[in-house]
């Protein structure tokens, strides 16, 4: 997937949902034009549903099949919701 230097194209979100399986960041595509930081809350597609989320994580590579990965639907609000201190408690 074609990326240009310096901009991350990919995240990492923790998915607001209670399950021991789902207890771990998943990727997401940043489509283009969306800026996003660490500690955003996200709507994400999870299975079939829309999930919200907490981006974790900001990076320009993955080990995840493109035919794996899904867009970031929308940023829910145009900051960060959570702190990069706390970000940097909760790792």
């Amino acid at each position: 997937m074609p990326w240009k230097e310096g901009v991350k194209v990919f995240c990492q979100v923790i998915v607001d949902i209670v399950h021991e399986n789902v207890a771990k960041p998943f990727t997401y595509r940043i489509p283009d034009g969306m800026e996003l930081a660490a500690g955003q809350r996200v709507a994400v597609p999870f299975g079939h549903m829309e999930k919200e989320g907490i981006v974790t994580a900001l990076v320009q590579e993955t080990d995840v099949s493109p035919e794996k990965l899904r867009d970031v639907i929308r940023p829910l609000e145009e900051y960060a919701a959570v702190p990069p201190e706390l970000m940097a408690l909760a790792e």
